[in-house]
């Protein structure tokens, strides 16, 4: 049960209610950032650079050896290119008729060896094998009417330790190719033809990563403890001086949500970079980034369910008691917990078996990782449907929110369907495929967690705030969101 004694908000104050332009700024803001993430974003530099092999090599089945072998190999490379992965696609037999479609098995061997460029000297000194003559078996598709069969994974690292990598793959012949004989013109399968493609981070984007999360990390301390009166006070600051009874359960959540918001900004991503350990590193930042969603998600469930069942009488005014019992948040804290330990264990699940064995790869390789993500993706469809059933049922009591509390709302709203679309395209991966979703994901965020912050840290300041009472109404929907 939450009282509603408590001391008044920013959002409340007088310049953020019409006809005072408080809110119009607050509005210009929030346009300004998702105008300026975006451009930024556009003109932002690559993730990746792709280092394709110049010749399309011919692979022959002959009757001395059974298999044929490609080594390909990467020079100059620094700790800023962060990855590198490799990837086979196989051209159709050209004697197999283009319009048959069949799936093949393929046996690959992958020796993977990392070295130091000696400039005195001779070439390389390869010192380190990374991968041992791993043998997988790799499933190729080939589409009818399409030259090109499906792409193949060979290897991957998830951080770069060697100035120069070997890479050697034999492909074993024909393995199952001989069963498509019927299909095939001439004399059966002769050869086929492969090309590579070498992936690694475009040391700019690196770069370019460390300088917006020192600067994302730096603005949410401030926002979170800079020692000063007025509108850039910082959460903390400002609401130690109020009375621990006057705090709501939004402000304490705002609060959560502040520091973990620390660690979403990855504050240690420099030391991961550069740091031997990096792959730890890495590994510890995305159990904070998987908690903090799975936080965000549980937020947002709270608060428009709080908006559909109260959000009306709380606007209205008066003491209102809020009932929130064990089943108001039992299911939401059971089903985010499971999602946070979902894609914790999705990513613990590939990181563990490629650390192991570069070769690997786990969409390709496993069926158990398949049956995690198809659980994932079940799950955001879950989470998807019960968020949309909330926002239906709030829909009548929005319309009696202030114009202040009502930006907040909507600003919630957008940032439910834009984290649902960047887990569904994968944009919340810390390496996303392009430099304006990791801006829009990860700028909008620390936007949307700022402006709550600020929104919602008490107004009052001194001595009067540790010895007041004010009775109103209760905070936000944000009103209806006292989660």
């Amino acid at each position: 049960m939450e009282s509603t004694s408590r001391a008044p908000v920013r959002i409340e104050a007088p310049s953020f209610k019409p006809p005072n332009k408080g809110l119009c700024w607050l509005w210009l803001c929030l346009l300004s950032s998702v105008v300026m993430f975006v451009g930024i974003g556009m003109i932002g530099p690559a993730v990746f650079i792709t280092t394709e092999s110049k010749h399309v090599y011919p692979l022959e089945v002959s009757e001395d050896s059974d298999t044929a072998t490609w080594v390909g190999r990467l020079t100059d490379m620094t700790k800023l290119h962060q990855l590198i992965y490799l990837e086979a696609e196989v051209k159709r037999p050209e004697n197999i008729t283009s319009n048959v479609e069949f799936t093949y098995q393929q046996e690959i061997i992958v020796t993977a060896l990392g070295g130091k460029h000696y400039v005195l000297g001779h070439g390389t000194e390869y010192k380190d094998k990374i991968v041992d003559g791993k043998r997988h078996i790799k499933t190729i598709t080939c589409k009818a009417g399409e030259s090109w069969c499906s792409t193949i994974a060979i290897f991957a690292t998830h951080q770069v330790l060697y100035e120069e990598y070997r890479v050697a793959v034999e492909f074993v012949h024909p393995g199952e190719l001989g069963t498509f004989c019927p299909h095939c013109t001439g004399n059966g399968v002769q050869n086929f033809y492969v090309r590579f493609g070498m992936h690694y981070i475009n040391p700019n984007f690196t770069r370019w990563q460390i300088c917006w999360k020192i600067l994302f990390t730096f603005v949410t301390l401030l926002v979170m403890i800079l020692p000063c009166n007025g509108g850039l006070a910082g959460y903390f600051y400002q609401l130690r001086k109020v009375l621990r009874s006057n705090w709501t359960d939004l402000q304490v959540w705002i609060g959560v949500l502040l520091g973990m918001l620390f660690f979403f900004n990855d504050p240690l991503f420099l030391i991961e970079v550069f740091s031997e350990y990096g792959a730890l590193l890495s590994a510890v930042y995305i159990l904070f980034l998987c908690a903090f969603l799975s936080t965000l998600m549980f937020f947002w469930l709270c608060m428009l369910h709080e908006t559909s069942k109260v959000g009306g009488r709380i606007v209205e005014g008066g003491n209102v008691e809020i009932v929130k019992g064990i089943g108001f948040y039992l299911p939401k804290v059971i089903f985010c917990a499971m999602f946070w330990i979902l894609i914790t264990v999705a990513y613990i699940y590939v990181r563990v078996a490629q650390e192991g064995d570069p070769s690997y790869d786990a969409l390709e390789d496993s069926m158990h990782y398949k049956l995690i993500t198809t659980t994932v993706s079940v799950a955001m469809a879950i989470y998807t449907g019960w968020i949309l059933y909330h926002a239906l049922n709030a829909m009548g009591n929005v319309k009696k929110l202030p114009p202040q509390i009502l930006f907040t709302f909507l600003f919630s709203v957008l940032m439910i369907v834009l984290v649902i679309i960047c887990m569904g395209i994968g944009a919340t991966y810390p390496l996303p495929s392009a430099s304006y979703e990791f801006l829009m994901f990860y700028g909008l965020t620390n936007v949307y967690v700022w402006t709550l912050a600020f929104a919602y840290a008490p107004l009052y300041s001194g001595s009067t705030a540790l010895t007041e009472e004010s009775d109103g109404i209760e905070v936000g929907p944000l009103s209806a969101a006292a989660v």
